[in-house]
């Protein structure tokens, strides 16, 4: 099967994945790349700085083989993860919308080592003021406290203890993160209410599941099954591990510039460059073959594969992962050869991805507080489109013409009814009766020769 791109050589080593993985980042719009290109360098020195340390304290630990053992393994695994990258990019850049919808995500800090950075900052609590003498005092005796309850609890065997139910921690070394201590708890309430209420019009924007309940005890039951109120140790696991959950789902905010570089990229008025992917470079092909020929067929394939690997159909979406398409006499995808020289996202494609990511994304904003008010909380600015009708032009006017505001047309009116009245002569020629209809009641005259 004839490949798309340029195959790794073997033994694979990995400076040939660090060329192909700068080489694949290389065919992404100025938006991306820069991203992808610091994020591969920084993690190709970082790993061979770590390798070199690593091999000069082998020497010095306790058994070297195990410890040799150890460190190959490590290193295949770090270059397997890197090779698993470059279809990731490849199919990206080819035409796989939900792979390069996922590396967007990356890119503008919605998921991975970004968007972890951003929550440690967000989460943390402002910086308290200096504490009184007895408050001082209070927070020593605390800390003396905690650390003679963990060496007692450290002395007696786990399954020995003695559980204090109205302890509400009573652990001595906790394996959930005690964020009512660490984290602003009302400040994070807040922005998951905002955030719940922005995924509710644009729930498709968000690569996380929409947050549901913003009460961390929604969850506690009141009692347990004895009847018996429930017991505080364990609503610090419930609301630990609910805190867990939606700080999964919370998107942080990002600084006032990016987000309006992000606008700009959702409205339309970035330069074009912005959405245009760079034309795929030809890959080198053998002497005395035509150019835009496509390879004969390999017959050879057929004593190597089993026949029901070759005339497996496969779809544009596993071609664009592997780079790999069949030309065989059972092949399903006669004349889908890797386009060159076309763009495969166009310039409304690509802004309606930035759009996703804008409506995804936030940033703080602190109003200007009134004289002799209370300091002004920060809140957070989501993106949000706002729908307008277009102006209608000359010719679309006519398709509307005649209807009214509501979309319909106005009946029209009825002509009314003119009443003749016959004259006295006409009557009394004519004799008999004559009626007269007029506000729903009938008349009658008589007319008499």
């Amino acid at each position: 099967m004839p490949y798309s791109r340029i195959p790794l050589p073997r033994p694979v080593q990995p400076l040939h994945v660090y060329r192909h993985l700068l080489r694949a980042a290389s065919y992404f719009p100025p938006t991306i790349r820069p991203f992808l290109d610091d994020r591969i360098r920084s993690d190709f020195r970082k790993e061979r700085q770590r390798a070199a340390e690593a091999d000069a304290n082998l020497c010095h630990a306790l058994d070297p083989v195990q410890a040799r053992r150890h460190e190959e393994y490590r290193r295949k695994k770090h270059l397997l993860d890197a090779k698993k990258r470059i279809p990731f990019l490849h199919a990206s850049a080819n035409g796989d919308r939900t792979r390069l919808r996922t590396l967007m995500w990356h890119v503008f800090a919605r998921l991975g080592k970004q968007r972890r950075e951003l929550m440690s900052l967000f989460v943390a609590k402002a910086p308290e003021p200096p504490l009184g003498p007895e408050q001082l005092r209070e927070r020593i005796e605390q800390i003396e406290r905690d650390r003679k309850k963990r060496e007692r609890l450290l002395k007696t065997h786990p399954w020995k203890r003695n559980w204090d139910r109205q302890d509400p921690t009573p652990w001595a070394y906790q394996h959930l993160s005690p964020i009512e201590d660490n984290w602003d708890i009302p400040k994070l309430i807040a922005y998951l209410r905002a955030q719940r209420t922005q995924q509710g019009s644009v729930r498709a924007a968000f690569p996380r599941s929409p947050i549901g309940t913003t009460d961390p005890k929604s969850q506690v039951p009141k009692e347990d099954i004895w009847g018996r109120p429930t017991a505080p140790r364990r609503v610090t696991k419930a609301v630990r591990k609910w805190w867990k959950v939606a700080a999964d789902r919370l998107m942080p905010p990002i600084d006032r510039d990016s987000w309006d570089f992000l606008k700009m990229l959702a409205s339309g008025d970035a330069p074009k460059e912005m959405y245009r992917f760079p034309p795929r470079r030809r890959i080198a092909a053998p002497v005395g073959l035509e150019r835009g020929a496509r390879p004969g067929w390999d017959w050879t394939i057929h004593t190597r594969l089993p026949a029901r690997d070759l005339e497996r159909q496969r779809s544009a979406r596993l071609t664009r992962l592997t780079g790999q398409w069949d030309d065989g006499p059972y092949s399903n995808s006669d004349g889908r050869v890797p386009p060159v020289g076309r763009q495969l996202f166009g310039t409304r494609l690509m802004r309606r991805e930035y759009e996703r990511m804008w409506m995804a994304s936030s940033y703080m904003e602190t109003p200007t507080p009134r004289e002799g008010s209370k300091p002004a909380v920060a809140k957070p600015v989501w993106g949000l489109k706002q729908v307008e009708l277009p102006v209608a032009t000359a010719a679309h006017q006519r398709l509307f013409q005649g209807v009214d505001s509501r979309g319909k047309r106005p009946k029209p009116a009825a002509p009314r009814a003119q009443k003749h009245n016959r004259p006295p002569a006409a009557a009394a020629a004519g004799g008999g009766e004559v009626r007269e209809v007029s506000s729903g009641r009938t008349k009658e005259l008589e007319a008499v020769n």
